[in-house]
């Protein structure tokens, strides 16, 4: 059975270049990860300019080869990490009400990790409105559906 659980937390870690290294998005409750790392490989090594200068059409050129399902996930992921990332850079308060919530900045010599809370209803309707400005590319009847019950649910 699905878990039901819309909470869920990130944790992001970037290199001693403020780049993309790795990150986890987790079902707070049971802990399961969402969509495992998909986006991952495409993101790796892309500095925080990128990201949150990106789309997702950008990131992930075979986007069209994904099944609806995953591609949301991908958007999901993305929106996820660019929300943690306005925060890191001070264009995004991190604070209750923002689609990332910060609760821990780590840095050293040689990583930064930051780990918080994802507003699951907060982040779908980014893509809901990522998909309704048709920028980069409409999102397509399935996925807007997806994004648009989440957002109810909340």
């Amino acid at each position: 059975m699905p878990c039901t659980d819309q909470t869920e937390s990130l944790h992001l870690i970037l290199d001693d270049q403020d780049r993309i290294e790795l990150f986890q998005l987790r079902k707070i409750s049971c802990g399961r990860t969402v969509g495992e790392e998909t986006l991952l490989p495409y993101i790796q090594g892309k500095s925080i300019d990128d990201i949150i200068a990106g789309t997702v059409p950008e990131m992930v050129p075979d986007l069209q080869s994904y099944r609806r399902a995953e591609e949301f996930l991908l958007f999901k992921q993305f929106f996820s990490i660019r929300a943690a990332l306005l925060v890191l850079v001070g264009r995004s308060s991190g604070q209750a009400e923002q689609p990332f919530v910060m609760e821990e900045l780590a840095m050293d010599n040689d990583k930064t990790q930051i780990k918080g809370e994802i507003a699951v209803n907060m982040i779908s309707e980014e893509i809901r409105a990522c998909g309704s400005c048709k920028s980069c590319r409409p999102l397509s009847p399935e996925l807007q559906e997806i994004a648009t019950s989440l957002v109810q649910a909340s």
